[in-house]
C-alpha cells in the first residue's frame, strides 16, 4: 500500500504519454483502514489522478465505504460529465459509438447500501432498480457496449462474486450488445468468456 500514490503517478504518466481515450478506477480508490484520515488520504490520491489529460471515471469498491457513506465518497471525486452523487450511470465514446455502464453492486441482500463498514464484503448484490436501468439503458443504445464495476460476476459462489449475478449476465447476454465486463476485487485476476461476453477481472 505504501507505493499506491507512486503507482498512481506512474499509471496517469503512462496514460498520458499514450494518449489513451479515457481512465477508469475500478474501486477501492482508498483503504479504510487509515480511519480518520480518510478523506485526506481520498484527496491525496484524486489530486494524482486529475493529472490525467482526457476524462476520468470512477467505480465504486467496497472499501470506499470503510469510513463513508456512498455520497460522502463521491462528494470527494470527479467524474467527467456525470452529475455528483451517481453510484451507478453511463456514457458514450466517440466516434465508435460504444456505450460504457458503469455498475454499482455495493448493496447488502436486503437492498441496505455498503455504508461506513456497515456491510458484508462477501455479500454484493445489484438491487432490482439497478437492474432495470441497465435493461433500460441498453435497449435504448444502438451500439455496442462494455461494463465496469467492481466485484465480479463470472464466478457464481465465489465471496468476490456479486450474489445475483446470473440475472445481471442475463440482462447483459440478451442485449445482444455487451462485448465485455472489466472488473477488479478479485486480487489473482482471470478471465473467462461466458455467452461470448469477455469477463476480465484485473489483478
Amino acid at each position: 500500500y505504501r507505493d499506491s500514490i507512486d503507482k498512481v503517478r506512474e499509471c496517469v504518466r503512462i496514460m498520458n504519454r499514450d494518449q489513451v481515450d479515457f481512465l477508469v478506477n475500478l474501486g477501492d480508490f482508498v483503504d479504510g483502514s487509515s480511519g480518520d484520515n480518510i478523506l485526506r488520504d481520498i484527496k491525496t490520491v484524486e489530486a494524482e489522478f486529475r493529472k490525467f489529460h482526457g476524462p476520468r471515471y470512477h467505480v465504486l469498491g467496497n472499501h470506499c465505504m470503510d469510513r463513508l457513506s456512498k455520497t460522502e465518497f463521491l462528494d470527494q471525486v470527479e467524474i467527467t460529465g456525470i452529475p455528483k452523487g451517481l453510484p451507478h450511470y453511463a456514457f458514450i465514446q466517440k466516434p465508435q459509438n460504444i456505450m460504457f455502464l458503469v455498475l454499482d453492486p455495493n448493496f447488502k441482500s436486503d437492498g441496505t447500501p455498503y455504508e461506513r463498514s456497515n456491510y458484508n464484503w462477501t455479500d454484493a448484490n445489484i438491487p432490482e432498480e439497478q437492474l432495470a436501468w441497465m435493461k433500460d439503458t441498453l435497449s435504448k443504445h444502438d451500439g455496442r457496449a462494455i461494463v465496469f464495476l467492481h466485484q465480479q460476476l463470472c464466478s457464481d459462489g465465489a465471496p468476490t462474486n456479486v450474489r445475483n449475478a446470473p440475472a445481471v449476465r442475463k440482462i447483459l447476454s440478451e442485449s445482444g450488445k455487451v462485448l465485455a465486463v472489466f472488473c477488479g476485487h478479485h486480487h489473482d485476476g482471470g478471465l473467462k468468456t461466458m455467452d461470448g461476453i469477455h469477463y476480465y477481472t484485473l489483478k
